[in-house]
């Protein structure tokens, strides 16, 4: 891989067997990354299985500061040594020749930021579709251009080292959710280039979110969260008038009629307080810099 250190930023929480599978993927690759780092956000009841299995695939494990996917990400990103970093998720695993494709890409342009598409193992036909992007008028699609877009892959894209020693990392106002649209954002407002690289893919076992099915307040508090990004993209980022009504529109629905995400099937609606929280949160500052 030359002068290029790819190092692999990987979170888990509370799911040690899927991050059995995912390493075990990692390691089935000819081409092997710079180091893997896994910050575990587990219980004190798994901790130590999963210190044991990332240990017994040669990674680095870090306790995660048990705050949210966000703290966990970006504890994995201060803690990684390489010259390139690479989100991951421990419900990933990778096409034979992914990490050679990907040290392909960095060697084409190592000052980009490059994002991979996901597939589901149930559709492995399906088109290699790059990440949605929150676009000005508050809706989310395709990129209109998938080679300088605001377009992160939250659990699979490649960021230049550069980026973290700025100071730059994921806003930690929510503990999980669609924060990373606003990363997107800040990114590209920061000077980064964020392209997508259609030549290699992940694959997302989608099946191990099942367990929060039924659990309501995760969703309310993804929705709320959700809904802090619209708002905050609407009246600090792109201030059009379109996205704004958008956000008001959202906020009435959820209070309402309720809502629900990508993947799950039960519906809830938002409490009034809720609502308040993420329009008073979305008033301010977005992005998040540690100098």
């Amino acid at each position: 891989m030359g002068s290029i250190q790819l190092s692999i930023a990987l979170v888990t929480r509370d799911r040690p067997e899927w991050l059995r599978q995912c390493l075990q993927s990692w390691r089935l690759q000819s081409v092997q990354p710079f180091e893997i780092v896994v910050s575990d956000d587990s219980c004190d009841a798994l901790q130590t299985e999963t210190r044991q299995i990332a240990e017994h695939f040669g990674a680095r494990w870090i306790a995660g500061p048990q705050r949210g996917l966000y703290a966990n990400r970006n504890r994995a990103f201060r803690t990684a040594r390489g010259t390139h970093i690479m989100s991951a998720d421990d419900d990933h695993t990778h096409p034979e020749g992914f990490v050679r494709t990907i040290a392909d890409a960095i060697e084409s342009d190592p000052e980009a930021i490059w994002t991979v598409s996901e597939r589901s193992p149930n559709r492995p036909t399906d088109p290699l579709e790059p990440p949605g992007e929150l676009r000005s008028n508050g809706t989310i699609g395709p990129p209109e251009n998938a080679e300088d877009s605001a377009a992160i892959a939250c659990g699979s894209t490649v960021y230049p080292r550069k980026i973290f020693e700025s100071g730059l990392y994921y806003n930690e106002t929510y503990r999980f959710g669609g924060i990373w649209y606003l990363w997107g954002h800040q990114l590209r407002k920061a000077g980064f280039r964020i392209r997508h690289c259609p030549e290699t893919f992940v694959w997302h076992h989608t099946e191990s979110s099942r367990p929060r099915q039924d659990d309501l307040e995760w969703l309310r508090h993804q929705l709320e969260c959700n809904l802090y990004v619209q708002v905050n993209h609407a009246f600090r980022i792109s201030r059009n008038p379109v996205a704004m009504l958008r956000a008001l529109r959202s906020a009435e629905r959820l209070l309402l009629n309720g809502g629900t995400v990508l993947g799950n099937n039960r519906k809830v609606r938002l409490r009034f307080n809720q609502v308040i929280r993420a329009f008073v949160s979305g008033s301010k500052n977005p992005f998040l810099r540690n100098e």
